[in-house]
């Protein structure tokens, strides 16, 4: 009927006694279907490599419309609340950049989940300190675990001071989805937290760790025990309209605890709760020096040298944030919409440093970067890259390789305060503390009551939050001090008081810890003025 028609032809020779061919031996068998099924199946790989491309594709392209106006979202609510007074206004703000981060949360979830399916996820493994990591997960979900009347434990077994090699931005992530869930299904009892490690045999530089997450939920029953780490699935007995959620929580769980070459298992009872368990057979770790490294400083003590930084985006949003940030720590400003306008500017203005979008009409950031880089009068300035995009490992090595620094939308204040600082001369200033900056401690009022209410009220507070650090207490903590220093006119309590309610905020724990060491000193330095009835000079107080 004129179709193609595939044959299978076999042929072999036909041998007398003598070894002489005396003819061929053939068979043909019509394999046309089996062509077609075969056929068929290289079709279908290639449709799904396409629609996985098109999926990643899309993913990238989503991740950037997003990340965007969430840049602005998350950055104003910070910029914001810096110049709030009002407790309630700036609840409000905090709820807002909250909201922000969780988006975010989820944006990274779909993203990682594809990065994960394509092997392009990354590790960057650096020490980390149990202690610190499990109180910030501890503050993050502190509220809604004392809405829900439970008990939040924290087991961080040996007290050996170690460090443990982890990529901690995928550690803290596998804990928040793990916790985030034990605090969405439980509706009483508790939560724990808790870690354990062994040595090795014969390595004395590595060990196996042991990551458990324990609450006392519903349960799952056994029959989804397995399927819950699947992407977008859900446990039956979670199936209720007040527990939505994506499903993908613990399959990026499961995932990125695989990738850090470890394993997740659960055990479950319905009705008497869950234990999520992550094993890490070898982990490199380090005895802690114990010397602390030095916290960035806070926008509010921040002042930069007068030198110029040009920033350049398409968005109008994104260039406003980051003009009112660098005004506010006394940098002169520079603007451009497009990498072309960018490559004009430096040439003309020579700013001191550019911080410069990715993806942008006319001329994108890494032309606009390699024509910078290639003048040389321009190329000792210092270039940050600003992206929200997901980009190929070759892409991001172009952009580590080209730029001086990366940030990575939607970012936060300090992070973008910390990057400028490695590049420009700055100087912390005094913390301003309002209308009385004129008053000096000799000016302390009742100083004898003071010193009274500081030795039986405060001092206990301190010392109990220099063991425990429990976020909520340092809040109440700085309220009393404020109260304290307002009705004894004590200004350098007051901004002691400010300084650590901000960076309770930041969870700045370095800065934390400093305050609450030094707390005692400032308690000798009334002391002695009370005995000389005359206040220190400058100089003594600095």
């Amino acid at each position: 009927n004129g179709e193609i028609c595939w044959i299978e032809h076999i042929s072999r020779a036909s041998k007398d006694k003598e070894g002489n061919i005396k003819g061929y031996l053939s068979n043909n068998r019509d394999i046309s279907q089996r062509k077609q099924f075969e056929k068929e199946m290289i079709d279908a790989l290639m449709e799904a490599e396409e629609a996985n491309k098109a999926k990643s594709r899309f993913l990238a392209n989503m991740s950037h419309e997003i990340r965007t106006p969430l840049n602005a979202i998350i950055g104003f609510s910070e910029l914001l609340a810096l110049n709030v007074e009002d407790n309630k206004n700036r609840h409000y703000l905090e709820a807002i950049a909250s909201s922000g981060r969780t988006l975010q949360t989820i944006i990274n979830d779909v993203l990682d989940l594809s990065k994960i399916e394509s092997g392009r996820m990354g590790l960057n493994p650096v020490p980390v300190d149990f202690k610190i990591l499990f109180r910030e997960i501890e503050q993050i979900f502190k509220i809604k675990i004392k809405d829900k009347g439970l008990d939040f434990l924290l087991n961080i077994g040996d007290k050996t001071s170690l460090k443990f090699y982890f990529d901690e931005s995928r550690l803290r992530q596998i804990l928040i989805n793990l916790i985030g869930n034990a605090v969405k299904f439980t509706e009483k009892g508790f939560i724990r937290l808790s870690v354990s490690w062994e040595l090795k045999k014969g390595n004395s530089s590595r060990c196996r760790v042991r990551i458990e997450v324990e609450d006392t939920g519903p349960g799952i029953p056994e029959s989804d025990l397995t399927r819950i780490f699947e992407s977008f699935e859900q446990g039956s007995i979670n199936n209720r309209r007040d527990k939505t959620g994506t499903g993908l929580g613990l399959s990026i769980v499961k995932s990125l605890t695989e990738l850090m070459n470890g394993k997740v298992k659960v055990k479950s009872r319905v009705g008497e709760g869950s234990c999520f368990s992550l094993d890490f057979p070898s982990v490199k770790f380090i005895e802690d020096s114990g010397q602390e490294t030095e916290a960035f400083p806070s926008i509010k003590d921040l002042s930069f040298k007068e030198n110029t930084v040009l920033i350049v985006d398409d968005m109008e949003s994104n260039l406003y944030l980051l003009r009112e940030l660098l005004l506010k720590v006394n940098l002169k400003v520079l603007e451009a919409q497009n990498g072309k306008e960018a490559v004009e500017t430096a040439f003309k203005k020579r700013p001191d440093l550019i911080i410069m979008d990715i993806r942008m009409p006319e001329m994108d950031g890494v032309e606009a970067v390699h024509r910078i880089k290639s003048n040389p009068e321009t190329a000792h300035i210092p270039v940050i890259a600003l992206t929200a995009s997901t980009r190929s490992r070759k892409e991001r090595e172009e952009i580590h390789s080209l730029f001086d620094d990366y940030l990575a939308k939607p970012v936060r204040l300090a992070k973008v305060m910390e990057c400028l600082g490695r590049f420009l001369p700055y100087e912390i200033r005094l913390s301003n503390t309002g209308p009385d900056d004129e008053l000096n401690d000799s000016q302390i009022r009742d100083r004898e009551e003071l010193l009274g209410r500081l030795r039986t009220e405060i001092v206990p507070l301190v010392e109990e939050s220099q063991e425990y650090m429990i976020f909520d207490d340092l809040l109440q903590l700085c309220e009393r001090l404020t109260e304290i220093a307002e009705k004894h006119n004590w200004i350098e309590l007051f901004s002691f008081s400010r300084e650590l309610k901000d960076s309770v905020i930041s969870f700045n724990i370095n800065n934390i810890k400093k305050l609450l060491d030094s707390f005692s000193v400032m308690i000798k330095k009334v002391e002695k003025r009370g005995e000389s009835g005359k206040p220190e000079t400058a100089d003594s107080d600095n």
